[in-house]
């Protein structure tokens, strides 16, 4: 995992790690998780849950913006 950790350092944002689709997030991760296999439906929303909508938001500016849109309209 110190790659992943190294990729996300080197990155201004999670946001800007997803530029290309070798270096889009699944990619890292695919080719880093081996046992078990990463699995995008599947271990996507696991991460996601462990890591918090409040993190996420604080990490990811356009997903924040997008989710107070969201929370404005149905709101």
């Amino acid at each position: 995992m110190p790659i992943l950790i190294a990729v996300r350092a080197a990155s201004m944002s999670p946001e800007h790690i997803n530029d290309h689709p070798d270096t889009k997030p699944a990619a890292h991760l695919e080719r880093e998780l081996k046992n078990p296999s990463y699995r995008k439906c599947r271990h996507g929303p696991i991460a996601a849950k462990k890591i918090g909508l409040t993190k996420i938001e604080a990490e990811c500016a356009f997903f924040a913006g997008w989710l107070a849109e969201l929370r404005r309209l149905v709101g």
